[in-house]
């Protein structure tokens, strides 16, 4: 919970908009293009998301090690209950 609070605590909307974009990006190896479709965001909507996620949790997404930690916190809290991606 720690790490991915500042996702957390945002509102509903944001907070879901933002945990299923992480998921996304991170789920398809940080390949925009694919997570663009996936998610059927414009290119500049994908990039300012992914933009604001690091800002949140003050890391680099494309960091490799940073993209594993929060999958495995993602999937983690997913298996728990704790959240969900739709």
């Amino acid at each position: 919970h720690r790490e991915l609070e500042p996702i957390l605590s945002l509102k509903q909307n944001k907070k879901d908009e933002f945990l299923k974009t992480l998921y996304t990006f991170l789920g398809n190896g940080g390949n925009l293009q694919q997570t663009m479709q996936d998610l059927n965001l414009s290119m500049s909507g994908l990039v300012y998301r992914i933009q604001k996620i690091e800002e949140l949790l003050n890391r680099n997404l494309r960091d490799s090690k940073n993209s594993f930690e929060l999958i495995l916190l993602l999937e983690s809290l997913i298996v728990l209950g704790e959240i969900e991606v739709e």
